[in-house]
């Protein structure tokens, strides 16, 4: 069981540390980045519980606003 926890922990810092990086390289260009996104990605940390794996890994691999959008929609509000 603790396994089990660890990995899904791991899983969700690495989301959301892909998304922060995603972020960090939008500023970089001077992209327009949405206002609220430390609470997006607070959330998307709570919605780790819930989203299936395929979810998780299609915002790890994409970083896309998007996808990270509907992910919150669907499990979190």
């Amino acid at each position: 069981m603790s396994d089990y926890i660890n990995k899904t922990y791991s899983l969700r810092s690495t989301v959301v540390d892909r998304l922060e990086e995603y972020c960090g390289r939008a500023r970089n260009k001077s992209a327009f980045v949405d206002q609220s996104i430390k609470e997006k990605l607070d959330k998307v940390e709570k919605v780790g519980h819930f989203a299936t794996l395929r979810e998780r890994e299609k915002v790890m691999r994409n970083g896309d606003k998007e996808v990270l959008d509907a992910l919150i929609e669907e499990n979190y509000e």
